[in-house]
């Protein structure tokens, strides 16, 4: 017994530095080195390296695969070749969303083998990274030029009101990855203090949050506020367990209403992310008039131009070639009331890029996008995951937004629903295991 424990151990402390080093490039999406550096784009090193660590497990006799793999996995094949015949297409958007999601699939495995407490080790030096950064773009612009272009070529440093980007290209990105690190510290610190070891410290928290204030992006700002509410409504830290309840249903009703009373008792802070809030609060037809429209009317474009494919889809990489004639033909415009610059340079922007998942998916892969996506998510809704509500709503958000299909952090969280050190532990059924150890010891 003693000898296969230190077996186990030896196994354990073998994987513990490859898995730290497929973390820590997790932890930063946007840092560009190597030939493959893509600049205003998510790195591949991250996914690189976890199907490097992929092969390792499969060698050693380690990896475990799962029937929800094997069907993202199918999923991700057909995607790759579902190209419109005699359609025109965007090659580079094809080959950036269609290759994403087989590119992907190794963080989801790899995921399930990481521990609380490696990702809290990890989280610390991460944080004091990106803070550390943030700080010298407000105090010395120049200087955070010098150190971060060359890691991260389209970072903007400090923005004006919309705050610092630290090692991200926008400060919109630099928000929205720490509310993905405040998820992760409190999702590892509970699961590592149910297995009786030591939490996330508290400075790594404030840490966080400074530095989602320092973003000032509304991202960040939204994430992190969805993230409180849906945690206080849903989570019981005593037992562990996420559940909908009647705290649920009184919170649903008071919390906004006492935020609408507080957001009218305050003046602008100057802080964008904060103003914004607060306008969607009081006058939310006000965020037609901001960068809101644009995600807004291309999630509209994906959903109207799924239904326009008969639900079949117009194949992959055709949203930037359709997507305009879409708009113009809907009217989404004119349903949105978009007025002034957007009402101009919304067109622009779908003949660019979609900034959004979501209607992506619709507009391209049609029903089979929706099955795909209902999948998804159902997969972290339907296990034992702690704080899944938490982690679903976070999950829906990014997809809503203009993150790739390759942000890493995304198939970081989602690999970690069906990591056994994450979930909380099944009740045993009372009376077979009694009957099942007593036939063991010879007493049946």
């Amino acid at each position: 017994m003693t000898h296969s424990r230190s077996t186990h151990a030896k196994a354990n402390n073998a994987t513990s530095v490859p898995l730290s080093i497929v973390l820590a490039l997790t932890l930063f999406p946007y840092l560009q080195f190597g030939p493959l550096a893509t600049p205003t784009e998510v790195q591949p090193w991250a996914a690189l390296s976890a199907w490097v660590m992929f092969f390792v497990l499969l060698v050693r006799g380690r990896l475990r695969l799962t029937r929800f793999d094997i069907v993202i996995f199918a999923f991700s094949v057909v995607f790759l070749v579902y190209i419109p015949f005699g359609q025109e297409i965007d090659l580079g958007q094809y080959l950036r969303k269609a290759m994403a999601f087989v590119l992907s699939i190794s963080l989801l495995v790899v995921a399930r083998y990481l521990t609380p407490s490696l990702m809290i080790s990890v989280l610390k030096p991460a944080v004091l990274a990106w803070f550390a950064f943030a700080v010298l773009g407000e105090v010395n612009p120049a200087l955070y030029q010098q150190m971060v272009t060359p890691l991260v070529p389209g970072a903007l440093g400090a923005f004006g009101e919309r705050g610092v980007t630290s090692l991200s290209p926008e400060a919109t990105d630099f928000g929205f990855v720490m509310v993905y690190f405040y998820v992760l510290a409190i999702l590892a610190s509970t699961s590592a203090r149910a297995r009786g070891q030591a939490g996330a410290p508290l400075w790594l928290y404030v840490a966080i949050v400074l530095c989602i204030l320092l973003s000032r992006s509304a991202a960040g700002v939204f994430g992190l506020t969805l993230v409180i509410l849906v945690k206080a409504m849903t989570y019981n830290g005593s037992s562990g367990t996420s559940h909908l309840s009647l705290r649920t249903v009184i919170l649903t009703i008071a919390v906004p209403l006492i935020l609408i009373f507080a957001a009218r008792l305050s003046p602008e802070t100057g802080v964008r992310g904060i103003d914004l809030l607060i306008t969607a609060l009081l006058v939310p037809q006000e965020l037609v008039q901001t960068t809101f429209s644009y995600r807004i009317a291309h999630n509209l474009v994906g959903l109207f131009g799924m239904l326009d494919s008969n639900l079949l889809g117009h194949g992959a990489g055709t949203f930037t070639v359709l997507g305009v004639d879409t708009y113009h033909r809907f009217f989404i415009g004119d349903l949105l009331g978009v007025q002034g610059w957007y009402q101009f340079n919304i067109p622009n922007t779908l003949q660019e890029s979609a900034l959004a998942i979501f209607p992506v998916i619709l507009f391209e892969y049609g029903l089979l996008g929706l099955v795909f996506m209902i999948y998804l998510y159902s997969s972290v809704l339907t296990s034992n995951m702690r704080l899944k509500f938490v982690v679903v709503a976070l999950l829906l958000m990014t997809w809503g937004q203009s993150f790739p299909v390759a942000f890493p952090l995304f198939w970081l969280l989602l690999g970690l629903a069906q990591n056994r050190d994450f979930q909380i532990p099944k009740a045993p059924v009372p009376g077979r295991t009694n009957r099942f150890v007593r036939s063991l010891r010879g007493a049946d």
